[in-house]
């Protein structure tokens, strides 16, 4: 029985495939014998023979196995441990194979992520399988892989060569071959080069009108579209880096890396709504390092005290996705989210219900108290008000809205003077910044 049976792929590529790949060692990384036995079947299918097949479960043993084994066609797992990715192996591959093209690399996730493949893309795959895959599936990717590396022009292969620089910091060298002017090479790629180079060494409007350019020829360049947002914030040139981040986002997804740089841009131009739609994605995602978790609280806690007057379900939401995101024990976050909900009247009960369910977590703080009043001070009377917050004072705990709220109480209640002068007094010890504001409240006695 012919073993290709049901399965569709090219013949005469197979025999291609077989002629420039057969004699050289194979490594597949991954710790799931499921995916490791369909990239064997795969790659068998090619006429790749299994006694050059090597496999690695781990970090470690792939890069062991690399070393001694030189493989020239890799097949790894996105994650390989909790420090380590596939971009960890790809860095030990280019160190035997500095030239892209003379190499195969590529990456299988059973992370089925919506941002998964713009990977393939920002750490410079040949290919990147979103998801558990057929084998029908797998062949389909590799024999496109195979095609373009089969099939390389005189132009792309001096592409590669520069750019094998390039990523080796050699840029002079780099420059020196792509000045060259009987060197054959694609516009497309000799702006992209340029781009790279000028961004690495910081040339910013050097690298920014490569990048123009670059876009003109190859108007959906991944690097050309996130960098030029990237560039322009840096310039401090906010509506075009906020447009590029627009244009970037209609042809891709955010990796968690680049929404954290994104984040910054939408914040600057105040799309408060954006940065909503654009985190919600990733709260849950237990893939998103705490760099970025923090990233996405203060922008959420930004967003909420902007959207919660003209948008206070929208801020209801953002407000509680912070708390969620710094797992209920930030003590910070949770303090400033329940004071946003404490200032909105619809919001109100839940941020009773919010301070409820993570107070547990907080105990130990010594401001905890603080949070308490303000989050139930709408139900209390202002005997209440002026006790309770009394209290707070005397156990030494000093902020402007404690000071605010009692004394304004006080004078409600018609409190003695020399009271309500003692607290207007420390107040202002307290807060010089606030002087005026505080003393104002003598007028009112």
């Amino acid at each position: 029985m012919d073993r290709n049976e049901g399965l569709k792929i090219n013949q005469k590529l197979v025999g291609l495939v077989s002629e420039k790949y057969s004699q050289d060692n194979i490594l597949i990384i991954t710790s799931n014998k499921a995916v490791r036995m369909s990239i064997k079947k795969v790659l068998t299918h090619f006429n790749l023979s299994i006694d050059k097949i090597g496999v690695a479960d781990s970090y470690s043993q792939a890069k062991q196995l690399i070393e001694m084994h030189k493989p020239r066609l890799i097949f790894s797992t996105y994650t390989l441990d909790d420090s380590h990715t596939s971009l960890d192996i790809l860095s030990e591959h280019r160190k035997l194979y500095p030239n892209p093209s003379e190499s195969v690399f590529c990456v299988f996730s059973d992370l089925d992520l919506p941002y998964i493949q713009s990977y393939k893309f920002e750490d410079g795959y040949d290919e990147l399988y979103r998801g558990l895959s057929s084998i029908q599936n797998y062949i389909n990717g590799l024999q496109a892989v195979f095609i373009r590396k089969l099939q390389l022009k005189a132009t792309d292969k001096n592409s590669s060569i520069v750019r094998s620089e390039v990523y080796n910091n050699n840029f002079d060298r780099a420059l020196e071959i792509l000045n060259n002017e009987e060197l054959e090479i694609s516009d497309a790629d000799s702006y992209s080069i340029y781009a790279e180079i000028f961004h690495k060494q910081g040339l910013l409007e050097k690298a920014l009108e490569s990048y123009v350019f670059l876009l003109d020829e190859d108007p959906l360049n991944y690097h050309a579209l996130k960098n030029t947002a990237l560039i322009y914030f840096q310039m401090e040139l906010f509506e075009e880096a906020y447009e590029s981040v627009k244009e970037f986002r209609e042809h891709y997804k955010c990796t968690p890396n680049v929404l954290k740089d994104f984040i910054d841009i939408l914040i600057c131009n105040r799309d408060y709504i954006g940065i909503v739609s654009m985190i919600n994605s990733y709260i849950d995602d237990t893939n998103v390092d705490d760099s970025t978790k923090n990233k996405m609280t203060r922008a959420l806690l930004i967003a909420g005290r902007h959207l919660k007057d003209s948008s206070p379900k929208t801020a209801k939401t953002c407000l509680a996705d912070a708390i969620r995101l710094s797992g209920g024990r930030n003590f910070d976050t949770y303090d400033k989210a329940l004071s946003e909900m404490s200032e909105v009247e619809s919001l109100k009960p839940f941020a009773i219900e919010l301070f409820n369910k993570y107070k547990s977590n907080f105990e130990a703080e010594s401001k905890i108290e603080l949070v308490e009043f303000f989050v139930l001070k709408h139900t209390f009377d202002e005997t209440e008000k002026y006790a309770k917050g009394l209290k707070l004072i005397r156990n030494n705990i000093q902020d402007k809205r404690i000071y605010e709220s009692v004394i304004s109480s006080g004078i409600s209640l018609g409190q003695k003077k020399e009271s309500i002068e003692d607290l207007v007094f420390d107040a202002c010890k307290f807060f010089p910044e606030q002087e005026g504001y505080f003393k104002n409240y003598l007028t009112k006695i």
